[in-house]
This record gives C-alpha cells, sequence and structure tokens, in this order.
C-alpha cells in the first residue's frame, strides 16, 4: 500500500511537471512519434488505475456529477459516429473534455500531506515564472519566425492564425510561452497569479521573491495582451477585496508596486522595442472599446446570435463542434463562448450536467476561510469568466488545473489539516 503511494505521488508530480511543456515536447520536438503526444493520457488513466485499487475511495456529489458528465459526453460521441459532424478529429474532441475531468478524481483521492501540496503549488509557480521568462524573449527578442522554425503552424511567412498577433501589428506577436495559443497562456498564467497570491505564507518565505514573482508573472500576461485574462485578473482582485479592510499602508505598497511594473514595462519597451509594445497595448484597448477588433466584435456577436441555434437544437446540433473541429468539418459550428460550444456539442440538458460540478462546487467553497477552499473559489471565477469570451473549454490546460484545484479542495487528507489549524 505504501508503495502504491510513493507511486501514485511520483506519477502524479510528474504529470504535473510536464503539463506546461506538453505541446513543446511531445508536439513540437518528438513529433515523429505521435503516439507520445498521449502521454499525459496515459499518465492520468494509470493514476486512476492505481487510486480505483485501493482500498478506501471517497466519493461525493461531485464526483457523481463528473462521472455523469463523462457517460454523456461519450455516449454523444458514439452517436455522432453515423452524423455529417463526424470527422478524425471528433474523438480528439471527446479525449480533450473527457481527461481534464478524470484529473479530479486523482485530486480527490491522491494521498498528499501538506509538504507535498507545497511542493506541487510551489513547482506550478517555478515551472509559469521561467515560462513567462521565457515568453517574453521569445516574443520580443527570437520573434515569430523562432517559432515557425521549431513547428509552429504557419501560412505565408507567418504564424497560422489571426489570434497570434494584434490587428495592425504583424510581425510582432502575442507571447504564447509553451503553448499552441496566446489565450491559453494568459489564462493559465492568471490562474498562477492567483495561486501565488493566496499561498503567500505557504510558499514564499521572503517579500522580495513574492513581490519579484508576481512581477515576472504579471509582465509575462501583458504580453500577451489578452482581453479576457486581463478582466479575469481585475474581477478576482476586486472580489478577493471587497470584504476585507486594507490599511492605507497596504494600499499603498500595492499602489507603488503597480507603479514600479508599468514603470519597468515602459523602460524596457522604450530601450528595446520602440514603444511597439505601448502602441500594441494602446491600439488593443482603442479598437475594443471603438468595436474596430474582429475579435471584440466576434465575442459581442456570439452573445447573442447562437441562442436561437441552441433554442432550435436543445439536443445539441451534433458533437464535434469548435476550434478542434473545424479544420477537418466544413458542418462544424464555431463560437467564442465555451457555454454556447458545449450546448452545441452536448445539448441543453449535457451542457447543463457538465458545468454543474463547478458551479456545485463553487458554492460549497464560497464561504470557506481556509485558503485552499479561497483558492478554489477563484480559479473557479476565473475559469466560468473565461469560459464566456473563450472556447478554451476545449482546451486540455484551462480545464485540467481547474479540476485539479477543485479535486484538491475535497482532499480529505488535506481537509484533515485544516481541521488541525494548519491555514492551507
Amino acid at each position: 500500500m505504501v508503495r502504491i503511494n510513493k507511486l501514485t505521488n511520483l506519477l502524479f508530480g510528474f504529470l504535473i511537471c510536464i503539463m506546461p511543456f506538453q505541446y513543446y515536447i511531445f508536439n513540437l520536438f518528438l513529433k515523429e512519434v505521435p503516439i507520445l503526444s498521449l502521454t499525459r493520457d496515459a499518465l492520468i488513466i494509470v493514476l486512476i488505475i492505481l487510486l480505483l485499487s485501493r482500498p478506501n475511495k471517497y466519493i461525493n456529489k461531485t464526483d457523481i456529477m463528473i462521472a455523469m458528465s463523462i457517460f454523456i459526453i461519450i455516449i454523444y460521441t458514439i452517436i455522432s459516429i453515423e452524423s455529417i459532424k463526424y470527422s478524425p478529429q471528433t474523438w480528439n474532441i471527446c479525449r480533450t473534455y473527457v481527461m481534464p475531468m478524470l484529473i479530479f478524481f486523482i485530486g480527490h483521492n491522491i494521498d498528499i500531506d501538506l509538504d507535498e501540496y507545497r511542493k506541487i503549488m510551489k513547482l506550478i509557480i517555478v515551472e509559469y515564472f521561467l515560462i513567462s521568462i521565457y515568453g517574453i524573449y521569445q516574443a520580443f527578442f527570437l520573434g515569430a519566425d523562432f517559432l515557425i522554425k521549431i513547428g509552429y503552424p504557419s501560412q505565408n511567412g507567418s504564424l497560422a492564425g489571426t489570434s497570434y498577433y494584434i490587428g495592425g501589428f504583424y510581425g510582432n506577436q502575442r507571447a504564447v510561452g509553451t503553448f499552441i495559443s496566446p489565450n491559453i497562456f494568459s489564462t493559465l498564467l492568471v490562474m498562477v497569479i492567483v495561486i501565488a497570491i493566496l499561498n503567500k505564507k505557504l510558499l514564499f518565505t521572503k517579500n522580495y521573491m513574492y513581490y519579484g514573482t508576481i512581477s515576472v508573472l504579471i509582465l509575462g500576461l501583458l504580453s500577451t495582451f489578452s482581453r479576457s485574462a486581463f478582466l479575469e485578473l481585475i474581477i478576482v482582485l476586486l472580489l478577493s477585496n471587497l470584504n476585507k479592510k486594507i490599511s492605507i499602508y497596504k494600499t499603498l505598497n500595492y499602489f507603488i508596486f503597480c507603479i514600479l511594473i508599468v514603470g519597468i514595462f515602459a523602460i524596457i519597451d522604450s530601450l528595446f522595442f520602440d514603444k511597439v509594445f505601448s502602441n500594441m497595448l494602446f491600439s488593443l484597448i482603442r479598437n475594443t472599446f471603438n468595436n474596430n477588433d474582429a475579435s471584440a466584435s466576434r465575442h459581442f456577436q456570439d452573445l447573442v446570435l447562437p441562442v436561437k441555434i441552441i433554442g432550435e437544437n436543445i439536443f445539441g446540433t451534433g458533437f464535434g463542434n469548435g476550434p478542434m473541429a473545424i479544420s477537418t468539418n466544413n458542418n462544424a459550428l464555431t463560437v467564442e463562448n465555451s457555454y454556447y460550444l458545449m450546448f452545441y456539442d452536448l445539448g441543453l440538458f449535457g451542457g447543463i450536467m457538465y458545468f454543474l460540478s463547478y458551479i456545485y462546487t463553487l458554492v460549497r467553497c464560497w464561504n470557506e476561510k481556509y485558503q485552499l477552499g479561497k483558492l478554489c473559489k477563484y480559479i473557479i471565477i476565473v475559469t466560468l469568466i473565461n469560459y464566456i469570451m473563450l472556447p478554451n473549454v476545449q482546451t486540455f490546460e484551462v480545464p485540467f488545473y481547474t479540476f485539479l484545484i477543485m479535486g484538491l479542495f475535497y482532499n480529505k487528507n488535506l481537509k484533515e489539516y485544516v481541521e488541525k489549524g494548519n491555514n492551507i
């Protein structure tokens, strides 16, 4: 039993370690061996088998909701085989929905103690700290040509897809870190910033380490030029301080800290980039409010237009829609909203069942006073806001980290540490 627990924790740590580097390692550098791209899937399945083999398994209402959602997704996938929506990507879409959900069961049942929890959170923060530095360097020093050279999708000498650039600034890309999309990178950075802030006392022994880490993560976030991520971070910071009595001294410290980050940003931009960075950011903001940005216009359209389609297809339009499907199936529907995308794929009942576990857990942890409860609440809020503006439900990474934190929130061992007075 002890050996199984050690093996499980080792594999769990390895899974967390490789998650941010999946695309680089397996889809770019080892693309000649396609089967290796399923490494994280294999790890998740092995972990599930190991945990199921233990005598003590914990099951709650959220486990049942997620299991039912997985069942619905698989049924819809099987039914779609005979439909016009079926394509080579259909089972891949099913996998992308299901695999991140399985991490919930792992986080819920893994035998993890306070020290191992601290190590996992530190690992995540260190990874994204380094990826932020690399992402900034790659985007603004190496440039898009570097990404094209190592295998990112390209067309006519530029990165394929408008999401890599800000309108009017082609040749000056948005930072992607080690991910396929700047929108995925930005969302994950917001999550990691939240993890760092809410685990400050647990993870950082010196203030300079904390503020240095947050500064780099925020600079990485700025370099993605993601409106949705900026909004998510602002909303979470406002909510987290809504019921707090913050002293004038603490408020002044935060204000000075923000001024310093903006100052560093401005100096670097002026010295190395001839203010291109600032101009891109101001252009992004201006075009958003003027409704001159194609992406922003699509976001607004997608808040209304798909409602009619969903109303006419309450059982779904057929499984196999969204950005993953459109490249191989002209019948696939696309939408810049994860909720509508799930309603397209799974119908009203299936879509509601998918999001029910998020909502139920959010309600459960809303008034929790210990840090892991607060962390779970704000990670879910970030995700649910993100889903309004982007189809990131059809990414592996964003649901993965959300379900991971949700699972850890319910973890019995960590709850016992809380009951003993540890504010984690």
